[in-house]
């Protein structure tokens, strides 16, 4: 498909443009806000990684009261946290573009009514609005490239609006930054596809691209499929120099803050990754654990630690012996050999991870207050009729997984040759950030937490489904009406 270039730059940033996406804007809120916010309120239990966020909040959790059971971690969610010093003071921590909204919700307790506390349904209301917006430019640029369908309506409320995306609305995890900016980045993503190229659009595009990749660490990742469309752009921005300085700059943006995210990782997190995707790992399921570790240059003594994981080991990790005889005589790079020298633990990892691919909510972090009555670890069940589906219809299996992501892919060469080739190439771009989403967990954090790390693989693959669908509906529109003027 021929594309028109403009070169204009009177291009809408803000999806709000017209009484339909502001009706779209203030539906999405309330339902989200009445999902979150109907008592008991709900959202997701800290598994001892809040402290992350909290800090660019200059938040901490309350001081126990005498007496009162230790119970801020994994069976309930906690409302109230306390200040340690004025939020306008943190600007170090954890880079996460999740810290935007931590910011601006602990600023909002400055002036929330009866302030001095913070309390959790602000970063709701701060991230139900970012998640208003988000699905009200990807709505826009659903409709531009596959035509108003009720298909996509529907995959917005019943797919996106499931309780178990939006729990972690009301948590400290870097997850719903992760959400909101892959809707984000989809959306301007298809308005850029959509045939008309502008310097807002792709100012728009590389923007959404930056968040989602800070999001997370794992989200780094990312970066190598976005070097695809990043490309695509430039060769489509010729005899436009200032449209290709912009996609130059955009693109060596998300590099540049994908390597210092990298580099400002703490080492004891690098430590805890690279401890878990060994032990917690392979050494879980390989026949000859000892063998095993001998291969990669450590002592075979260690595999009495197999199964273990950082956090609950017999040893101490951050003591100078296992510093000598693992951390410093292992990386990241030779657990990736060991995979590609030994397909048959690669395999057998991946049918691991297919297990959790569907189950949307991490299994032990629960949903209510302790104040609730409800039991500890117990999960919402309002609204999830998706992630139900999911968890209870689709067999969790890697050939589930593969089956899928070869449809995907048949579609996908289908359509970059006939007249949508653009668009063809930008949805491998997200095919190729699903297979990276799925592929990476096991291998680069062992099994633990598999389902909170497979949480942006779910994403991609229920964005994959709502698309296939609404694509497959506009296919059939466009035959009826063909017949009819024939």
């Amino acid at each position: 498909m021929e594309r028109k270039k403009r070169n204009t730059n009177i291009v809408p940033f803000l999806p709000f443009i017209s009484v339909s996406s502001v009706l779209t804007f203030l539906l999405i809120l309330a339902f989200s806000l009445a999902l979150l916010w109907t008592p008991p309120i709900v959202g997701l239990a800290d598994n001892g990684d809040f402290f992350r966020m909290l800090r660019w909040g200059q938040l901490a959790h309350r001081t126990l009261r005498d007496g009162e059971v230790e119970d801020r971690y994994e069976g309930w969610i906690n409302r109230e946290y306390r200040f340690v010093a004025h939020p306008m003071l943190a600007w170090k921590g954890l880079p996460s573009s999740e810290a935007l909204f931590v910011k601006a919700a602990a600023l909002l307790a400055l002036i929330w009514p009866g302030g001095g506390s913070f309390d959790l349904r602000l970063l709701g209301l701060v991230h139900a609005l970012a998640f208003a917006a988000a699905a009200t430019l990807l709505l826009r640029g659903w409709r531009e490239v596959l035509l108003p369908s009720p298909v996509l309506i529907a995959g917005l409320v019943v797919v996106f609006c499931d309780i178990g995306y939006l729990v972690y609305f009301q948590s400290f995890y870097s997850e719903a930054a992760s959400f909101i900016f892959l809707l984000a980045f989809v959306g301007s993503g298809l308005l850029l596809m959509s045939g008309a190229i502008s310097r807002g659009r792709t100012w728009l595009f590389f923007a959404c691209a930056f968040l989602l990749v800070s999001a997370k660490a794992q989200n780094i990742l990312l970066a190598l499929p976005l070097a695809l469309t990043a490309a695509r752009l430039y060769i489509d921005a010729a005899g436009d120099r200032r449209l290709r300085r912009i996609v130059l700059a955009g693109f060596t943006a998300i590099l540049l803050i994908a390597a210092g995210i990298y580099i400002t990782t703490p080492r004891g997190m690098k430590n805890a990754n690279l401890y878990n995707s060994v032990f917690n790992g392979f050494l879980k399921w390989t026949p000859s654990p000892g063998a095993a570790l001998a291969r990669l240059g450590l002592d075979p003594g260690l595999s009495e630690l197999a199964g273990s994981n950082y956090f609950q080991t017999p040893v101490d990790v951050t003591g100078e012996e296992m510093q000598q005889k693992f951390f410093a005589r292992t990386g990241p790079l030779a657990v990736a050999g060991h995979y590609l020298r030994n397909p048959a633990d690669l395999l057998i990892a991946m049918q691991r991870t297919a297990i959790s691919a569907f189950t949307l909510q991490p299994e032990i972090y629960g949903n209510f207050e302790r104040s609730s009555g409800y039991p500890y670890g117990e999960k919402a069940v309002r609204w999830n009729l998706w992630s139900r589906f999911k968890q209870n219809m689709l067999p969790h299996s890697l050939t589930i997984v593969a089956v899928h992501a070869g449809l995907l892919l048949l579609g996908i060469i289908v359509m970059r040759r006939g007249r949508e080739r653009n668009l063809g190439e930008f949805y491998f771009a997200l095919w190729l950030m699903m297979c990276l989403s799925f592929a990476v967990p096991v291998p680069g954090d062992g099994e633990n937490d598999l389902e909170k790390h497979l949480f942006l693989y779910q994403a991609l693959f229920d964005l994959s489904l709502v698309i296939a669908a609404a694509t497959a509906v506009r296919a059939i529109v466009r035959k009826l009406d063909a017949r009819r003027r024939s």
